[in-house]
């Protein structure tokens, strides 16, 4: 009985986020069971979501549509579009990651803080966002 019940707990956990802007609205959501992501607005309303396998990561729309997919190979993530166009990719080292358009033009970064928090950043370096 004991391994069942902590088989249900591990198994029933949900890792959550909630994103904010830089003035502190919350404009969305996500939630991870297993190896699917859920992500809804700042209504809480569907927006979409994602399913990893392996070393690919695919989105969907919120009806269901692929709407892209992400590639990881070692510390970079290329996008994709529902075409399998290139749509930029992201590069970490350390607690940084950096984004780059499909031209290969830098565009922003992230950055999680010891808190467990996620800091976003234009490329200028402006804070735009944060989630936690």
């Amino acid at each position: 009985m004991k391994i069942f019940s902590l088989i249900f707990i591990f198994v029933s956990l949900i890792f959550a986020a909630d994103f904010y802007d830089d003035h502190g609205n919350k404009t969305g959501r996500s939630e991870e069971r297993g190896n699917t992501t859920q992500y809804y607005d700042s209504h809480g309303n569907r927006a979409g979501k994602s399913e990893e396998h392996g070393n690919t990561r695919r989105f969907y729309d919120e009806h269901g549509n692929q709407s892209g997919r992400a590639v990881t190979q070692g510390n970079t993530v290329r996008y994709y579009d529902s075409h399998g166009n290139n749509s930029g990719k992201a590069v970490t080292q350390g607690n940084t990651t950096k984004y780059y358009n499909d031209h290969g033009n830098y565009v922003g970064k992230s950055r999680v803080n010891s808190d467990g928090s996620v800091d976003y950043y234009d490329a200028y370096g402006n804070r735009v966002g944060k989630s936690r």
